[in-house]
């Protein structure tokens, strides 16, 4: 039996040895593998590799004609030892070895500019990328809903707890036309957060409510044109001020002295005067608003009126006597607790002739 094994072993072997012969004789030479046909002579990497060259810019959305700075990077390649060339719009702005950093300035607003960096990298390989800088620009104001008279010339100043508006303007360019603000798209932040309920197409303007906590507010908008590569970012940061109360004298020919406010000492050569008290940047819409509370003291004495809501003061000097006195009025917005502050003046009055003498029934005497 062990024989008969064997016998067979043999023949199978042998039938092994004689397929294999016959197929190498019949079948094609195959091509010798070369690792290199595998490596892209061009970067030096392999065939469908891209060498990563990360490029940081600084502003990332750049203004018109603003530098903008850039810096390479490579984990694959020493590209201090490469030469790197720099293109702005076809021409050469830089060309040596080393070269990872250069300022270039943006366009103007409504322009477009290509640049082009060629890296030679130390073993031959050639590496490019462009870069295409198409500036917008966009303005912020804003606008306090808080109250001034008529006559100011100033800003309506942001106050604790009041509302303020904030309107952005952009300047976006196309073809020479200018885009209009509603056929924009708005991304408004405050603080960092996305306002997403006031974010959106044609939103060009926030509105938003101080708190009571007294801190920076920084808002943020980002604006960006439809099917197109326009982008623009502006911010800016609002910090509470405090309201003020300034009085003034109310002439009875000149009417309110508004070039000239009542600080620290009035002198009085006659027998009455009218004080009226203007407040600044609180949230009214008028001088008499029915949320705005004035208290008035004459010596530590709050004098009694028909409406807390009255904004003037007027004093008679009925005995005709020399003597100071102390005015000091706390005006505050009742809804707004913040919205609360105090000024005075020292009232020095003097005598006066008898024909100076004037009376009115509803002055207050002292």
């Amino acid at each position: 039996m062990k024989y008969k094994f064997l016998i067979t072993s043999i023949l199978l072997v042998g039938i092994f040895l004689f397929k294999s012969e016959t197929f190498s004789q019949t079948s094609p030479q195959l091509p010798a593998f070369n690792p290199l046909d595998l490596i892209n002579q061009s970067t030096g990497l392999p065939e469908g590799v891209e060498e990563q060259i990360s490029i940081e810019q600084i502003p990332k959305i750049p203004k018109p004609n603003e530098f903008v700075s850039f810096r390479l990077e490579s984990f694959m390649t020493d590209l201090n030892k490469a030469k790197i060339t720099w293109t702005q719009d076809g021409k050469i702005l830089l060309s040596q070895t080393g070269a990872v950093t250069n300022q270039i300035q943006a366009p103007e607003s409504g322009k477009s500019s290509t640049i082009v960096l060629s890296i030679v990298k130390e073993n031959g390989g050639i590496f490019t990328k462009t870069i295409i800088l198409s500036p917008a620009d966009v303005d912020l104001i804003y606008e306090a809903q808080t109250y001034a008279h008529p006559f100011f010339k100033g800003k309506k100043l942001y106050t604790s707890e009041s509302v303020v508006n904030v309107i952005a303007l952009p300047h976006f360019v196309v073809n020479g036309s200018k885009i209009a603000e509603s056929n924009l798209v708005y991304k408004w932040k405050t603080n960092g957060t996305v306002q997403q309920s006031v974010s959106g197409y044609g939103k060009n303007t926030f509105a938003m409510k101080g708190s009571l906590i007294e801190r920076p507010v920084t808002v943020e908008v980002e604006v960006t044109a439809i099917n197109s590569t326009l982008i623009a970012k502006q911010s800016i940061t609002l910090r509470s001020q405090d309201p003020e109360i300034v009085i003034y004298e109310n002439n009875p020919l000149l009417g309110i002295v508004y070039e000239q406010a009542v600080l620290g000492e009035f002198l009085l050569e006659r027998s009455q005067v009218d004080f009226e008290a203007i407040p600044y940047f609180f949230s009214s819409n008028t001088k008499d608003d029915v949320n705005l509370n004035y208290r008035w003291l004459i010596n530590g004495v709050h004098v009694a009126s028909k409406s807390p809501t009255e904004n003037y003061l007027l004093l008679q000097n009925t005995n005709n006597d020399e003597g100071l006195a102390r005015i000091s009025l706390t005006t505050k917005q009742n809804q707004n607790i913040l919205q609360t502050i105090q000024t005075g003046l020292q009232l020095n009055f003097k005598k006066i002739n008898e024909n100076q003498n004037e009376t009115q029934n509803d002055a207050i005497t002292f």
